[in-house]
């Protein structure tokens, strides 16, 4: 049995019993049952790209940001420079609802995830990184078109039990879709899993933003695992920044001499940042929530009522 990690120091150890958990095989053959065997007989792969990934665990404060900015994220193409690392684990400690792709076998609009995994490798003789969606078991769980076709999971639970497999060719964009994905739901889901990695390595790599390190396991974890001959790697743990860096801006320097009356806050957005050789490529940006306008004049906040229907 696989026991969910609190923290990310159980990462290394959480890892390692995914991969080795005898039970694997047996609940992806139920889950595929009714997902027609789609991409499982990768399972194999699956392992090596999780036991050769670097960790990640993104804490429940990033997780509320994550879940949002990825929504509003604009096309990023990806490139060997925009990979943070070329295999990777991350994990959520906030689970993530998602779109299930195979919404047509197995009735459910949603999935949960725990985790994702990823691997650059070749697919359809192209270079392409293989994302993995997984779902950590806690209890039983259903899933099926009705209650009298649901495939039941109940008896192996505390296994972490990968949910399908997305690609994502190098030089393609996030929103660009497959040829060989016919099903909207599918090329949905699979655009999600691209944004939701997209803005999770940007979002890291801006200090104003979040609060990245790389952590060694504790000093238990570590004789655990060296005792077991594992290796013994580092948690890249991402939370959201203690204080966003200010943003106010007054009038003096503006080159349009315009003369502000008020201070209003401005929404977190995302923007095309120049980058590159003479400015010549674009990197998506995450603009953190912040007041603009003149130190000196007042603060003035309209509210807003949202109507979710």
């Amino acid at each position: 049995m696989t026991v969910r990690p609190r923290r990310a120091q159980d990462l290394p150890e959480y890892r390692n019993a995914v991969v080795l958990n005898e039970s694997l095989c047996h609940a992806v053959a139920q889950l595929a049952r009714i997902t027609g065997n789609r991409n499982f007989q990768y399972l194999d792969a699956y392992r090596h790209d999780l036991a050769a990934a670097k960790l990640w665990w993104v804490g429940t404060s990033a997780c509320d940001l994550l879940f949002e900015a990825y929504k509003t994220m604009p096309p990023a193409t990806l490139t060997r420079e925009f990979l943070p690392d070329e295999y990777g684990m991350v994990f959520f400690e906030r689970p993530f609802t998602g779109l299930d792709a195979d919404v047509d076998n197995t009735g459910n609009a949603n999935v949960t995830l725990d985790l994702m995994t990823w691997g650059v490798g070749t697919v359809a003789n192209m270079p392409a990184l293989s994302m993995v969606s997984w779902s950590h078991l806690d209890e039983e769980r259903f899933i099926g078109p009705d209650p009298g076709n649901h495939v039941e999971i109940d008896a192996l639970p505390g296994v972490t039990l990968p949910l399908g497999r997305s690609d994502w060719p190098l030089g393609h964009e996030t929103d660009q879709s497959l040829p060989d994905v016919e099903s909207g739901a599918a090329m949905a889901s699979v655009i999600e899993d691209r944004r939701l990695l997209a803005a999770l390595w940007q979002l890291s790599s801006q200090p104003s933003i979040t609060a990245t390190e790389d952590s060694p396991p504790d000093r238990a974890t570590r004789r655990r695992l060296e005792r077991r001959k594992f290796a013994v790697p580092n948690v890249r743990i991402v939370n959201l920044a203690a204080r966003h860096r200010a943003v106010s801006e007054g009038s003096g320097g503006s080159q349009s001499q315009r003369e502000y009356t008020r201070r209003w806050m401005v929404e977190g957005h995302w923007r095309q940042q120049a980058c590159g050789p003479q400015w010549s490529q674009h990197r998506p940006t995450y603009i953190a929530p912040h007041i603009k306008g003149p130190e000196d004049k007042p603060l003035v906040l309209r509210d807003t009522v949202k109507v979710w229907r």
